[in-house]
């Protein structure tokens, strides 16, 4: 007897590893355990919604195909849910990855990491008349941190734009 055909939303995973870094076995790992996490909330990722980069270093989003990808399936709505292994995976500054989970947040897709968490909550830093830090720079501009203070309250992030 068959079993019965996945009814839930319908999920993807995104997938990378550097190869300064880390074994090529990296990549496998990943889709077990972001699919393992799916089984345990009750979901399944379809195979075709698996999206990978392989030996990508982690800087420039647009360097990737299978992140560009996965963020194109996303705007044409394709899935309801991420799985990421962890939020490095989606980048390795500090932006990207709250890029990328901000904008499937506004696409209403949920997205979930098998190992830690994410905050896509952010005190704007204010300007002159009210002005927020990240609406005044391009878009395509790439900040390097240079300090963090982490305290009981908040975390403190100080940047450098990168030239």
């Amino acid at each position: 007897m068959k079993a019965p055909a996945y009814k839930g939303p319908r999920c993807a995973m995104y997938a990378r590893f550097s190869s300064v870094r880390q074994k090529d076995t990296s990549i496998d790992d990943q889709v077990r355990e972001c699919d393992a996490k799916a089984a345990s909330l009750g979901l399944k990722i379809s195979p075709d919604l698996h999206f990978k980069d392989e030996a990508m270093r982690g800087g420039r989003a647009d360097n990737r195909v299978g992140y560009q990808a996965m963020l194109s399936a996303a705007r044409d709505k394709e899935f309801e849910v991420l799985f990421v292994y962890a939020q490095d995976r989606l980048g390795r500054d500090d932006l990207e990855p709250l890029r990328a989970i901000k904008e499937m947040e506004g696409l209403g897709i949920r997205v979930v990491m098998v190992h830690g968490s994410y905050t896509a909550h952010q005190i704007p830093v204010l300007f002159g008349r009210g002005r927020r830090l990240f609406e005044v720079l391009p878009s395509r501009v790439e900040l390097e941190i240079v300090r963090v203070i982490d305290t009981p309250q908040a975390t403190h992030i100080r940047y450098r734009v990168r030239r």
